[in-house]
């Protein structure tokens, strides 16, 4: 007769095992389609057959242009809350889905699993700080700075914190979409994705592929 301890040991087994059949039921005769996130929302990501080459070459904005009804929308409100926000701009992944997609350009579909292959975005450069400023002259700018006072962010002049910005390696001018812009707000810490290749100037600016606020 089994003891206790052994009955319970066989429980869990079984739990487990049950847990197992599940998780691969939820993949089993599923479609699956592999691509790069080039936008997410919420409760969506664009996938689209890019490739790496562009992912490190082109902007997010530039890819959505090329692409335009390419790919697919898959809703991830389904998904764990944890790996939906795992999901960004730049991820190449492989979506799994039942098969449905609603014929739309791009198309339509909702995802039951989202693999993580690699992220393109985590070979690109990256800098850190704080949005210092913000203005629109022909295109939406911000100006993030790495290093900067409290007192000097909230008091000084813009003289003085361009002066501030100028200091080898201390900031960056980004340009952003109308989108993002009215989104961002000066003091807020964010961290930007971009493409390294910067116009010569003091501070230098460049185009920002992907924005996230490390704080509010």
């Amino acid at each position: 007769m089994q003891s206790y301890e052994e009955g319970l040991t066989t429980i869990r087994t079984l739990l487990l095992f049950c847990c197992l059949l599940l998780l691969s039921a939820c993949t089993l005769g599923a479609v699956q389609e592999e691509g790069y996130i080039i936008s997410k929302s919420d409760s969506e990501i664009w996938v689209v057959p890019a490739t790496e080459k562009e992912m490190e070459e082109k902007g997010f904005e530039e890819l959505a242009e090329a692409y335009g009804g390419e790919g697919t929308f898959f809703n991830i409100s389904k998904l764990d809350s944890r790996r939906q926000e795992k999901l960004k701009e730049g991820q190449n992944v492989i979506v799994y889905y039942n098969g449905d997609k609603a014929t739309s350009a791009p198309a339509q579909a909702g995802a039951i699993k989202v693999k993580i292959v690699d992220c393109v975005c985590s070979k690109k450069p990256v800098f850190e700080g704080v949005i210092a400023l913000k203005w629109t002259e022909q295109a939406h700018q911000i100006l993030v700075i790495n290093k900067i006072s409290g007192e000097m962010l909230e008091n000084g002049t813009r003289e003085e914190i361009m002066d501030i910005a100028s200091q080898e390696g201390n900031g960056m001018i980004f340009y952003v979409s109308e989108r993002k812009f009215k989104e961002l707000e000066v003091g807020q810490k964010v961290s930007v994705t971009h493409q390294g290749m910067a116009q010569e100037s003091l501070p230098p600016k460049t185009g920002a592929e992907r924005i996230e606020i490390l704080d509010e």
